[in-house]
């Protein structure tokens, strides 16, 4: 009778620690998860956060600090990209339109075309322009011909308007 015990004992122990590891290894994998996606989440929540607030730009031979609130304008010319402020001024910036969409707040900055980013505080007016198009006017005086926005992007552009 000892032996059966003996060996039940060892079986239970067997079955036991079998049964606390499963469990354990079950616990470690949905910790392991939640952190996983936490990361995932604070992670995703730096990105939105590391809007830009000041941007340095060149004039001439100087560099200039323009606070993004007072940017109206950017565009592109000649292959450079250039953007105008609150007052009118042109400088030039040194990223493509594209990597300058990625860092700006969207609820402030449109991508009007593959030329042009415009600011809602700057439009004064936009109308109904050419098949469903859109023309937009500034407050500021700028170099570029009409500001146009393409029919497929015209309703983005009024949902944009009526939510930011």
């Amino acid at each position: 009778m000892l032996g059966f015990f003996v060996r039940f004992n060892d079986w239970f122990t067997f079955k036991f620690s079998l049964t606390t590891i499963a469990f354990f290894d079950k616990l470690l994998f949905q910790t392991k998860q939640i952190f996983v996606s936490d990361s995932k989440n604070t992670a995703m929540n730096n990105t939105i956060n590391k809007r830009k607030t000041r941007l340095i730009v060149k004039n001439s031979h100087e560099n200039i600090i323009l606070i993004i609130s007072d940017i109206a304008l950017f565009y592109i010319e000649e292959r450079s990209v250039f953007v105008i402020d609150r007052n009118g001024k042109k400088f030039c910036f040194q990223k493509s339109l594209s990597e300058i969409e990625e860092e700006l707040d969207p609820e402030l900055f449109f991508r009007a075309n593959r030329r042009m980013i415009v600011n809602i505080n700057y439009i004064k007016s936009f109308s109904e322009y050419d098949r469903n198009k859109i023309k937009v006017d500034l407050t500021v005086s700028h170099p570029v011909s009409p500001i146009i926005i393409s029919q497929e992007t015209a309703p983005c552009f009024k949902t944009w308007l009526c939510e930011s």
